[in-house]
């Protein structure tokens, strides 16, 4: 079992055999921080264990139906990259043609589904289920043009609907619709994902 109180040797080794895999926990410093936190959480909610984000002898079975392909194989087949959302799992899957296991699988945190409302606008806060694809993206912080928050490196796939990262990416739907993922993914992500991407997005 690998925890925040293993050994700096035990938790690095974890965080490069997540890095070797299709996670990011984030640079291999030994330190278990929010990134492998969050990392390890990407796999227990694959393989449907509990998510403690503690690694241990039900974290090595889901990896292990993960690299057998017996797990996280793709709803699509696609003729280029494209991204598959989960919204039962909260899970963020990203694949490439013919490869049964992604490249990347990260932690996300999805529409609330939380009616809201400010001075000027509305909303529902439902990430929309469906077939898009990356439209546009913006660099860097923007402010919400609703006035309901920044989001970093936005990539956008329906409307005002994007990827982008956050400081707060709960274990739990808690977005006003776009698909919040964790800051140093957020950081690399628009250089995976060009726009034209396809993006299915599915319950």
């Amino acid at each position: 079992m690998v925890t925040s109180d293993s050994s700096s040797a035990d938790v690095q080794a974890l965080q490069e055999r997540l890095a070797d895999g299709p996670f990011d926990p984030g640079q291999p410093d030994g330190e278990y921080g929010t990134a492998t936190t969050q990392a390890v959480w990407a796999l227990e909610k694959l393989a449907d264990i509990p998510q403690d984000g503690v690694w241990g002898p039900l974290d090595e079975w889901a990896w292990d139906q993960l690299m057998a392909g017996r797990i996280g194989t793709p709803v699509r087949d696609n003729d280029q990259r494209w991204v598959e959302v989960d919204l039962s799992e909260q899970l963020m899957k990203v694949y490439e043609p013919g490869e049964p296991v992604p490249v990347l699988i990260s932690h996300i945190s999805s529409g609330s589904g939380i009616p809201w409302e400010n001075e000027e606008h509305s909303g529902s806060s439902v990430t929309p289920k469906g077939d898009f694809e990356i439209q546009r993206r913006i660099s860097g912080w923007r402010e919400s043009s609703l006035n309901i928050g920044r989001l970093y490196n936005p990539l956008y796939f329906v409307g005002g609907i994007a990827f982008h990262g956050a400081t707060s990416v709960p274990s739990y739907p808690a977005s006003h619709g776009c698909v919040r993922v964790p800051m140093h993914i957020a950081d690399y992500l628009p250089g995976e994902l060009p726009n034209g991407t396809p993006v299915h997005v599915m319950a």
